[in-house]
């Protein structure tokens, strides 16, 4: 399927305009035109809409050409480690997104990576949430190197990953003497720890 979407994506873009052509995946319809960035269109939204990775590649094909998106929220559409590597790979290419709001979604452990590993190469997004994704000690202790490489960053949230005490030593260690406010970070943190769990 991913394939077949990519082959779509591939062909459908190399028309000449595309500022009126919308195709309809898994019920979404997508402005390919706005995607690519024919149209000026700095926020996207497209939370809960039930993207799965065909949406997802034409989706990341359009980011790489566009150079007018600045927040791109694609929270609750149940994305895994599949989606995030499609992802990722547009983000390297796509320097202009500044925000990337990728909450409430299945990435797990892999899929921050695969995000983590494409923002360190990307280095323009300064707001970034990952927040209920399941990441667990072990992506955090990944994360915390990739995050500590994006220096545009000046906003994360990954709470509610279930991180547990030794997730959360891990990205403050990493993170410690970084350009971070570690302080404020770990104030924020410990205001609950139920919450962070």
């Amino acid at each position: 399927v991913a394939v077949a979407a990519a082959a779509l994506a591939t062909a459908v873009l190399g028309r000449r305009s595309l500022l009126h052509f919308s195709l309809n995946l898994e019920g979404a319809w997508l402005s390919l035109g706005q995607l690519q960035g024919v149209g000026y269109l700095e926020t996207l939204d497209l939370s809960c809409s039930r993207l799965g990775v065909p949406s997802l590649v034409v989706i990341a094909k359009c980011l790489e050409s566009n150079g007018w998106l600045r927040s791109l929220s694609l929270r609750q559409n149940r994305i895994d480690a599949e989606g995030a590597k499609v992802l990722g790979d547009a983000l390297v290419a796509n320097r202009k997104l500044m925000k990337l709001d990728l909450a409430l979604n299945e990435l797990g452990a892999t899929g921050a990576l695969e995000i983590g590993n494409a923002l360190s190469l990307n280095r323009a997004i300064s707001r970034l949430d990952l927040s209920r994704n399941a990441i667990g000690a072990r992506g955090a202790r990944a994360l915390a190197a990739r995050l500590k490489s994006i220096r545009a960053l000046t906003e994360v949230d990954l709470t509610l990953n279930g991180f547990g005490e030794k997730g959360w030593c891990a990205l403050f260690d990493t993170l410690r003497g970084s350009f971070y406010d570690i302080a404020a970070a770990a104030a924020a943190a410990a205001v609950s720890a139920n919450a962070l769990a």
